[in-house]
């Protein structure tokens, strides 16, 4: 599943449905393929917007199972390819990068992840996940959703 921000999303193919957001006022692109969500109300809140379609997906049964990835803005193609190849070599990768705000900018996450039974539950008690801080929301998914590795975690 891929969700973006950016109207003009020109990447080459990533797996699962792709979802363009759209904030209000937003013009609806000419594209192709594109699944909208409109937010009836603006907000600023990567995660906010990454939990509103990720259930809404999962409700209609259109959340996919392959690899995830929320990008606020374009990604360039090689940099994109490379974070398929990512995800398909490590199944349980999740990656996240922020932007100068301290706000998510790319959410990458890998089928094993997506396919936790844990995945929707932990979306789903993200409770006001605009008034989240993004890093420590992103540890709580890693820890609950990434399957540990004994040597990083000491064993």
């Amino acid at each position: 599943m891929l969700i973006t921000l950016d109207s003009d999303w020109q990447g080459p193919a990533w797996p699962g449905p792709h979802c363009l957001v759209l904030q209000p006022g937003q013009a609806v692109p000419g594209g192709e393929g594109l699944r909208l969500f409109r937010f009836l109300e603006e907000t600023r809140s990567p995660l906010r917007v990454i939990r509103e379609v990720v259930l809404r997906a999962a409700r209609f049964r259109q959340l996919g199972d392959g690899a995830f990835l929320f990008a606020a803005d374009a990604v360039p193609p090689e940099e994109l390819a490379a974070l398929l190849e990512r995800c398909e070599d490590a199944p349980h990768t999740a990656e996240m990068t922020q932007d100068d705000a301290g706000q998510i900018a790319r959410l990458v996450l890998g089928a094993d992840v997506l396919g936790n039974p844990l995945f929707l539950p932990f979306f789903r008690n993200l409770a006001e996940a605009e008034k989240q801080d993004a890093e420590a929301v992103f540890e709580q998914l890693r820890f609950h959703l990434v399957p540990w590795d004994e040597e990083e975690a000491g064993w």
